[in-house]
Order: C-alpha cells, then sequence, then structure tokens
C-alpha cells in the first residue's frame, strides 16, 4: 500500500500531466513528456473533472471514484440541510433525506460535509452564520436559535475570527529554493482570512525589509483601492516579522503607524487561521511551482514574477473554495459578496 507522501507525489504527478497538455495544448506530447498513455490521461482527466484532486488521490485501477461519486443535486442539497438544520447529525440527514426519497447512507452525509469543511455542528453554524451575513437572507425560527448558540461557543472559543474582507490577514513567508542562474528565492504570501484573496511577490531574502517591502507597496495599497482599512495581521514569529539586534522592530513599527493590530502565533497555535497560509502554499507548489520549474526556463527574477502574477489571477478569480467564508465561491466572489459587511474609510 502506497504511503502518505507517495501518493501526494502521484497526484502531483497527475496534476502536473493535465496542465502539461494544456500548455503544450497537445494531449500526445504531454504523454509522451510524461510517460503517460493518452488513455491514462483522459480517465485522469475525467476523474479531475467529476470530483477534483480527491478523485486523483483515492484513484484505484480496480474501481475508479468517479463511478462512486455521489450526483452534484444530491450534494447540494446535503449542504442546504446543513445550513437548515445546523444541529442534526449524520444518521438523522441521512434519515431526512431517505424520507425525501433520496438515498444516501450517513457515511455518505459525512463524506460531503468533509468536502465542504461542515463537518462539525460549530463549522456548519458557521457556515450558516456566514451565509446569513453575506447574501442577507431571511431566518426561520431554528434558525435565529442556532446563530443565537454560535455566540455561546464563539465567546468560549481560543481560534480567532474574521468577519468581514479587511478585518483579518495572514502574512507569512516561502522559501522557493535555489534557481540556477537566480539564486535563493523566497515568496512574500498574505491572504485576506475572510475572502482567501491572496497576493504573493517575488524576493531575494527572507528578512525584515521584504516584509516591510510586502506590505507598504502590495497589502496596504490594495485595501485602500478599494476604500477598506486592514486591522490585523496575523504573523508566525519569525525574524522577518520580529527583526533582529540590526533591524529591531521594523515590522512592528510599520503596522503601529498604520494602525494595524499584530497577532502572533505559532503554526500548531492556530490552524483554522494560521494554517491559510500554510495550505495556500501546499496547492501553491502542486498547481504551480512544481509545473513552472519542470517545463519552463526560468532565467530571470522577472519573468518568474510575471508568471506568479499570472497563477495568482487565476487563483483569484477562477478556483473555488470550500474553506470557511467561501464555501465553493472563488475568493472573487466571496470579497464581491461580503464587500458590504465591512466598514468603509
Amino acid at each position: 500500500m502506497s504511503t502518505p507522501a507517495n501518493s501526494d507525489h502521484t497526484v502531483r504527478t497527475k496534476l502536473a500531466l493535465l496542465q502539461l497538455a494544456e500548455e503544450l495544448n497537445s494531449v500526445t506530447k504531454a504523454c509522451q513528456i510524461m510517460g503517460y498513455s493518452r488513455d491514462s490521461y483522459y480517465r485522469f482527466k475525467k476523474l479531475y473533472d467529476n470530483g477534483g484532486e480527491l478523485a486523483l488521490k483515492n484513484l484505484d485501477r480496480r474501481k475508479p471514484m468517479y463511478k462512486n461519486r455521489i450526483s452534484a443535486v444530491i450534494e447540494r442539497e446535503v449542504v442546504e440541510i446543513a445550513l437548515d438544520y445546523p444541529n442534526y447529525g449524520q444518521e438523522k440527514v441521512s434519515r431526512l433525506l431517505k424520507a425525501r426519497n433520496t438515498n444516501i447512507s450517513a457515511s455518505g452525509v459525512r463524506a460531503i460535509w468533509k468536502r465542504h469543511d461542515l463537518e462539525t455542528v460549530v463549522k456548519r453554524l458557521n457556515a450558516l452564520h456566514t451565509f446569513v451575513e453575506q447574501e442577507e437572507r431571511e431566518l426561520t425560527r431554528e434558525q435565529r436559535v442556532s446563530i443565537e448558540s454560535l455566540h455561546k461557543i464563539s465567546t468560549k472559543s481560543s481560534d480567532v475570527e474574521a468577519k468581514y474582507p479587511g478585518n483579518l490577514g495572514v502574512q507569512d513567508t516561502f522559501y522557493i529554493g535555489n534557481i540556477p542562474g537566480i539564486g535563493d528565492v523566497y515568496q512574500q504570501t498574505f491572504i485576506d482570512a475572510y475572502t482567501k484573496m491572496a497576493q504573493a511577490h517575488i524576493y531575494p531574502a527572507k528578512d525584515v525589509s521584504c516584509s516591510v517591502d510586502m506590505l507598504n507597496k502590495h497589502i496596504i495599497p490594495w485595501y485602500e483601492e478599494r476604500s477598506l482599512q486592514l486591522e490585523q495581521i496575523l504573523t508566525d514569529r519569525g525574524a522577518e516579522f520580529y527583526g533582529d539586534s540590526k533591524t529591531s522592530n521594523l515590522y512592528q513599527h510599520e503596522l503601529q503607524e498604520k494602525q494595524i493590530d499584530h497577532i502572533k502565533m505559532r503554526a500548531y497555535n492556530g490552524p483554522e487561521v494560521n494554517g491559510i497560509c500554510a495550505r495556500f502554499h501546499s496547492f501553491q507548489k502542486t498547481a504551480f511551482y512544481d509545473v513552472l520549474m519542470r517545463n519552463h526556463g526560468i532565467s530571470t527574477v522577472e519573468e518568474l514574477e510575471s508568471r506568479l502574477q499570472e497563477w495568482i489571477t487565476k487563483y483569484n478569480t477562477e478556483i473555488p473554495h470550500q474553506e470557511r467564508y467561501c464555501y465553493g465561491k472563488t475568493p472573487l466572489e466571496t470579497y464581491q459578496q461580503s464587500i458590504h459587511l465591512a466598514p468603509k474609510y
């Protein structure tokens, strides 16, 4: 049996094949380069179109996943019930659907919940709260009671919450690697915790000056252009955000000047929020950097930056998220549907 690491490598290879075929506009050439048959390519593509990356991860030659995938109609119904009755467990939801002539097991309900980040009562309550705010919908009495119960849960929670665009951002540094002819390359990453709108730029080092440059040239202007105030930034406790004996606390000084609160957390202390950048970097490495470095000869920082910005635009506008606050929308769609929640400055 394959190890999880081998499984991840296999998924990356299949994703690389699909992307290479699209970039070359030739299935045959892509298969020749990657060492796959055309039949394998079309099988992977069908699985990916139907079930996304998860379908490729769980691919089994004897029993392809797409034959067993629950229909989109049933999936939408399960998600709707999660919002209508967030306190119902998977067994009760299964019985409710069967009464509506929709046959799905309790484990099938849970599988859908997990795909949409709804597998706990708190997550379903948060999803309901998000939809109510974004769509300004009318509440049923039962939903109103559920929303009120969420407040009681939230007051006991140590997790950091994002209430609207600009309420909280996450900044981190990502080491891309040593590129021949260029040297060590780093990426400064910033993600709005509510919308998942991402910004990323290339830097030659991991230090305070790069973090401050990212803050002043890219992060702050993005919010100012939209008449929004960035209220809080969460980072880890790295030297690029705290400085050293030579650079002091320049980054924190900049935040104080701009009246932005600095939240400091180690990655393992805040998976709900600080893990946003970690998940983004993991996905970006597979979907962008691995493919780019394998199939294109990057010789300048300017070329790398240009390709990165093209991919970031695609990420923000075309790739749907199942994470909290997005629930199947792209970051841009989440921003557009939630901008009315944010105070104007």
